[in-house]
């Protein structure tokens, strides 16, 4: 089966923020630098812009940085409204998966309607916020999102997202989000260093993932879906 149109568009939306997530790496190592004293690894720089990837830094910042300039770093600001917008373009990412994906499964759920009755009354389908595509993918679907509880462990040097639960990480996120767009600022968040905002990108790439190989086969196949635990 090849990739659902939902998923492509995520994968590029994706491809898209981790541009981000390098522009600040290669910010956050300049800044380091700058702090230090010292030249910029030119060597790593070049390694981040040309390879793709992202320097260890991203990942962890106990590792390279000492406390008091990881304070430095949250006193001046340095990759706060960055991270800001890589965690919120990750959810929105996520969400507009979530409303992609409705539409392709209410298709296949709903195939003996005609056409034109599934264009109607999927296109009638509220989705605006998570409560709403939870709702509806319960009622129309038989899916619970809430219930939907994959292996993924998040970062302990993040420690502003260590949610309880997927569902309660995506209520996390969602939150975060509507706070950027309405005030233009997360001030609930301690975004600090970009591994804050690796942990909250990661988590959104690998619940999407999957998201999408269990509900497909549950879908798509009648296989039996997996990772659905009672909240």
């Amino acid at each position: 089966m090849e990739m659902s149109a939902a998923f492509v568009a995520f994968r590029k939306n994706h491809s898209s923020i981790a541009s981000l997530v390098r522009c600040a790496d290669v910010y956050g190592l300049h800044a380091l630098s700058a702090h230090r004293g010292e030249q910029p690894n030119v060597e790593l720089i070049q390694e981040v812009v040309t390879q793709g990837g992202v320097s260890s830094l991203a990942r962890s910042w106990q590792f390279y940085m000492k406390k008091d300039e990881y304070d430095s770093f949250g006193e001046r600001g340095h990759l706060r409204a960055i991270c800001e917008h890589v965690v919120f373009a990750s959810y929105v990412a996520l969400e507009s998966y979530l409303i992609g994906k409705f539409c392709e499964y209410f298709e296949v759920k709903y195939s003996a309607l005609g056409e034109r009755q599934r264009s109607v009354v999927c296109k009638k389908v509220s989705l605006r916020n998570l409560e709403e595509i939870k709702r509806h993918y319960s009622e129309f679907l038989d899916i619970n999102i809430a219930h939907f509880e994959p292996p993924i462990g998040v970062y302990e040097e993040a420690p502003w997202f260590h949610p309880a639960s997927c569902w309660e990480g995506l209520k996390m996120l969602a939150r975060c989000r509507n706070r950027l767009a309405h005030t233009g600022e997360m001030p609930d968040v301690k975004l600090v260093v970009l591994v804050d905002a690796w942990s909250a990108f990661e988590f959104c790439r690998k619940w999407v993932e999957y998201f999408e190989g269990n509900y497909n086969d549950h879908i798509h196949r009648n296989k039996p879906a997996r990772f659905e635990e009672p909240v």
